[in-house]
């Protein structure tokens, strides 16, 4: 006898802008988490969080493997009490902070992996280390004397 069953099989991942609802940063783990003295302010609900009702339903509608979030200054790992992770993914900008990140997911599997860009100090001294190296070579170079520079 052939069975007709078939396993439900979670492969839903939920991109959106702000995140899911959390009363605070507090249960917040990662490297890029907030600074103890910022995660024990309250999160206003609809204003830099999901509301509680509205996340309710998010996971339990569409029962995401992964929600992935952003618009805090702050990435967050945290799983939710059905057990659906939530990766909170910082500002991507030098201006909110000295070290943004972006995260790669994998679709064949439950890995993401968060990828760091270089702290703004290095990357300006990578940009002045270029300018001194490169410019001089410019102006000796050839294609200069030709015309073509």
């Amino acid at each position: 006898m052939v069975s007709t069953a078939f396993t439900y099989h979670r492969f839903h991942i939920c991109p959106q802008h702000f995140p899911l609802y959390r009363q605070t940063e507090a249960i917040c783990t990662g490297v890029d988490a907030p600074p103890p003295e910022e995660k024990q302010s309250r999160n206003r609900e609809k204003w830099e969080v999901v509301s509680k009702e509205m996340s309710n339903k998010l996971l339990s509608l569409i029962r995401p493997r992964l929600v992935l979030s952003g618009h805090t200054h702050h990435g967050c790992y945290l799983v939710h009490e059905d057990g659906t992770p939530e990766m909170t993914i910082p500002s991507f900008s030098w201006r909110n902070r000295n070290n943004p990140s972006f995260v790669l997911v994998s679709g064949s599997s439950d890995i993401f992996v968060v990828v760091f860009k270089p702290f703004d100090s290095y990357a300006a001294h990578n940009r002045l280390l270029g300018t001194l190296t490169f410019a001089p070579l410019l102006m000796l170079s050839p294609l200069t004397k030709t015309g073509f520079l």
